[in-house]
C-alpha cells in the first residue's frame, strides 16, 4: 500500500510527536552547551570533563538522529537529516570550553540508505524505517588532544504474519504485529489497519486487539472481499514518532 493513501488524522498526530523530538533535542543540544559554558568559567579542563562532554555530545547526536528519523519517515523526505546534521556540527563548533572542539558528521550513503534515511516498505511482511550517520569528534585543549569516532543507527522495524479463516460470506482475519527499536521489542504509539478491496485500500475501523507487552499485538477483524486472499496493510507510529509499514498477503488457514 501506498504511504500516500495513509489517513490524515494518523499524519497529523505523527506531526506532533516529530515536533516534540525536535523540541527535546534542541533542549538537549542547548543544554550541552549551557552547561560546559558554565563550567568553563570555575573549572580546569581534566580527562573526567572531556569524557563527560564527548557522552553528552553522543546523546545529542542519537536525539538529532531520532527526531530526523521521525521528520523523513512521516513526510518522505530526507532532507532534514542533512540539515539537522549541519545545525548540530556548527552548534558544537561555536562552543568555547576548549581550544578546539569539531563534530564531523557523515550521512550513510550506500546500497540502501540515501543521505543517510532508509525507508524500505514493500518487501512481504516487514517493514524498516532507519538512519545513520558516523561521526567524528575532535576535542582539543590546554593538555588534551582526543578524537573520538561512533556511528548512530536508529531503525525502526516491524514485522507481520497473518491468516484467515472463513466464516459464512466473511472472512476473520488475524494479524500479529512486531516492532522493534534497534532490535529490541518496543511499544507502538498507533497502529492503523488497511485491507485491499477490489484495489482500493480500506481502513479497518473495527477490531479486536490483545497486547503482550513485549511489542507484539495480535489483532482480529471481519472483512468481505470478493479475493480468494487478503491482502493487508499495517501502519504504525513508535513511541519516537517514527513511522513504519507493512504489507503482506494472508490466506486461509
Amino acid at each position: 500500500m501506498n504511504r500516500r493513501n495513509r489517513m490524515l488524522a494518523s499524519n497529523h498526530s505523527g506531526q506532533m510527536l516529530i515536533v516534540a523530538a525536535l523540541a527535546i533535542a534542541i533542549l538537549i543540544s542547548t543544554t550541552v552547551m549551557y552547561t560546559y559554558e558554565l563550567a568553563r568559567e570555575h573549572y580546569s579542563q581534566t580527562d573526567r570533563e572531556i569524557s563527560d562532554f564527548i557522552q553528552q555530545v553522543k546523546q545529542a547526536t542519537q536525539n538529532m538522529v531520532t527526531s530526523s528519523l521521525a521528520n523523513a519517515s512521516n513526510s518522505a523526505e530526507s532532507t532534514v537529516f542533512l540539515s539537522n546534521s549541519a545545525k548540530l556540527a556548527q552548534l558544537i563548533r561555536s562552543l568555547h570550553l576548549y581550544e578546539v572542539s569539531n563534530l564531523s558528521l557523515t550521512l550513510r550513503n550506500d546500497s540502501t540508505y540515501n543521505e543517510g534515511v532508509k525507508l524500505s516498505w514493500t518487501a512481504e511482511g516487514v517493514g524498516t524505517s532507519s538512519a545513520c550517520v558516523d561521526a567524528v569528534l575532535h576535542v582539543k585543549g590546554f593538555s588534551t588532544d582526543v578524537t573520538a569516532t561512533y556511528s548512530v543507527n536508529v531503525t525502526t522495524t516491524m514485522m507481520i504474519e497473518g491468516h484467515y479463516v472463513v466464516e459464512g460470506s466473511e472472512k476473520n482475519v488475524t494479524l500479529k504485529c512486531r516492532t522493534y527499536n534497534e532490535n529490541k521489542s518496543s511499544s507502538v504509539e498507533n497502529v492503523t489497519l488497511y485491507y485491499n478491496d477490489s484495489g482500493n485500500w480500506a481502513k479497518v475501523t473495527d477490531y479486536s486487539t490483545v497486547s503482550y507487552g513485549n511489542g507484539t499485538y495480535v489483532f482480529s477483524f471481519f472483512v468481505t472481499v470478493a479475493a480468494e486472499n487478503v491482502e493487508v496493510s499495517a501502519h504504525v507510529l513508535d513511541s519516537r514518532g517514527i513511522y513504519v509499514q507493512a504489507n503482506m498477503t494472508c490466506y486461509a488457514q
